[in-house]
């Protein structure tokens, strides 16, 4: 924020104001859907909880936010249920030239044309990812490049979201914290809902304190 406001490009107040309005809706609101969903997704596979929480407290508290199970966690979470599920629309700058492949022929996208792609079928497509439907974060162990490719919750190039380093902090801050000292276990798992983002609804976990910490 500090880089906003010091920023000398902008022309005026308002237009600072309207970049960091759109840095903590993009930072903040989704982020807490995906909380949300990684948690309940822990809540769900509790070995998985138990791996992340034995990794969480061999580290010290410096190095859990920067822990590679944390992260792969995190990934595997919005995979699983990105709450972008629509992805995004782009109009291409150029003719794009699909050769044909097996049932799909030789299609061309004449250039101006607007590309509307789904973020959830893409991150569930079995072409890229085994067992799609599956929560299974040692995916990210080793992916492959297809996988790290297909990868993207925040959108790719100069027009990616401008809130994902912020919503990377915030989510390993807050599950760093959380997963090594509460047990989470689901009371009732409620339904998935989507309305301009995708997020459970009427979900309810239960957090109890794990008092015999190392």
């Amino acid at each position: 924020m500090d880089r906003v406001v010091n920023n000398p490009n902008y022309h005026n107040d308002k237009e600072r104001v309207n970049d960091l309005l759109v840095l903590l809706l993009a930072g903040h609101d989704t982020t807490a859907y995906s909380l949300a969903w990684i948690l309940k997704e822990l809540a769900m596979h509790p070995q998985e909880q138990a791996k992340l929480r034995s990794e969480l407290l061999n580290a010290s508290v410096e190095e859990r936010y920067n822990l590679k199970a944390l992260q792969n966690v995190i990934k595997e979470g919005m995979r699983l249920n990105p709450v972008a599920a629509l992805g995004g629309i782009r109009t291409s700058s150029k003719d794009i030239i699909l050769e044909a492949t097996g049932k799909y022929p030789y299609t061309v996208i004449p250039k101006g044309s607007m590309i509307f792609f789904s973020m959830m079928s893409i991150l569930q497509n079995p072409l890229y990812f085994e067992n799609p439907d599956d929560f299974i974060p040692s995916r990210w162990e080793n992916p492959s490049d297809d996988a790290v490719v297909a990868f993207l919750p925040f959108l790719t190039g100069p027009r990616n979201c401008v809130g994902q380093s912020l919503a990377n902090a915030e989510m390993r801050t807050v599950l760093s914290h959380f997963c090594a000292n509460y047990e989470f276990t689901i009371e009732n798992e409620g339904s998935n809902t989507f309305f301009l983002t995708y997020k459970p609804r009427n979900c309810l976990l239960v957090a109890n304190r794990i008092t015999s910490l190392e």
